[in-house]
């Protein structure tokens, strides 16, 4: 009986964190994906067409520390990229009324208001509300790092 009971604890803790860290991967519309485990998960949302030559990317992870949104605002023509970025740490819930979602919610409010297509407003918006704003220039067309905006480029504007 001591065998069994200590070959059945031996299992369980080898296979205990092989079962916790299963993944499952699904591939959505639009350049999008999404991965899943014990963890948490990884969202990258359907590439949006937001219009005038550009293209929006929502991204989401979520684990035991928090939430984290990103969101990239792509033009397509010049290859250039603004990035917002938002965290919501669990850590802060007792200090904060802003849940994970709201970076998100605003951009639709943008959208919404069709006053999301300009690079230069959007980086002055998000910094204005404490946001971290990055730009730049997109990898080389083609390259593995540009996948999915290139994906979502050619999705929405495959003349450019």
């Amino acid at each position: 009986m001591k065998v069994l009971v200590s070959s059945m604890l031996a299992f369980v803790l080898v296979a205990g964190p092989l079962a916790a860290q299963q993944q499952t991967m699904k591939k959505l519309k639009a350049c999008g994906s999404e991965a899943t485990n014990s963890f948490g998960f990884h969202k990258e949302y359907p590439a949006i067409k937001e219009g005038n030559g550009y293209v929006g990317f929502q991204t989401e992870d979520s684990n035991a520390d928090g939430t984290f949104e990103r969101y990239g605002l792509v033009n397509c023509a010049t290859r250039t990229i603004v990035r917002i970025e938002a965290e919501y740490l669990l850590k802060d819930s007792a200090t904060s009324d802003v849940a994970g979602g709201d970076l998100f919610k605003r951009i639709k409010d943008l959208r919404s208001g069709s006053r999301l297509a300009n690079e230069t407003l959007l980086t002055e918006w998000a910094k204005a509300r404490g946001f971290k704003v990055a730009a730049g220039n997109l990898p080389e067309r083609g390259s593995e790092k540009a996948a999915r905006t290139d994906c979502g480029c050619a999705t929405f504007y495959p003349d450019m």
